[in-house]
């Protein structure tokens, strides 16, 4: 299939369907996030999650204000970048990281980033991981009417990218990076 001559791989790419790459692939699919909390953004990137805003519109719900903080139309967007629960923690846990940034587009401003590749995978970790558990609250909030405080789920954010760490890193490489306060805390 390639110049005259045929060959499995040739023949494969000619029949397989061209697709666009897209932009939040390789940070969805990090390799130190959770796959949980990588499957839940990846929903979230496909905008394949029910939210209130589409619930609202076939009447499944009386009203389309958010869960967590009741102030806007849930929406993936909302739940993601512009609830303020949702910023609150995210910015909790960058600061912990010491990451500082801002709430919009948060995984392009990590790949922008003159960091290590270590120090950007955890760092997306832990924005997957904000993500999953904010998305957590937000069923809690709906099903059961509770939620827990902005502090609480910053633990609980904390201690699963700590063990995620444990699991995917050697650790001799941590302290080189900087990455050894996460793992004392």
């Amino acid at each position: 299939m390639n110049d005259g001559i045929y060959t499995v791989k040739g023949c494969y790419n000619w029949l397989r369907e061209k697709k666009e790459e897209v932009i939040w692939y390789k940070s969805v699919w990090c390799s130190m996030a959770a796959p949980k909390h990588a499957f839940i953004a990846w929903l979230f990137s496909h905008q394949a999650m029910r939210m209130k805003d589409m619930l609202y519109e076939y009447n499944v719900v009386p009203d389309n204000l958010c869960f967590l903080c009741a102030l806007a139309v849930e929406s993936h967007i909302h739940v993601l970048q512009d609830c303020a629960y949702t910023k609150q923690v995210m910015q909790l846990v960058t600061t912990a990281l010491g990451a500082y940034l801002s709430s919009a587009h948060v995984l392009q401003q990590v790949k922008r980033r003159r960091w290590s590749r270590l120090r950007k995978n955890v760092t997306t970790a832990a924005i997957l991981a904000v993500w999953y558990t904010v998305w957590m609250q937000k069923n809690m909030a709906w099903l059961h009417h509770m939620m827990l405080s902005p502090s609480m789920v910053v633990r609980q954010v904390t201690t699963s990218l700590r063990n995620r760490v444990r699991i995917c890193c050697n650790k001799s490489i941590l302290p080189k990076n900087g990455l050894w306060c996460l793992m004392c805390n």
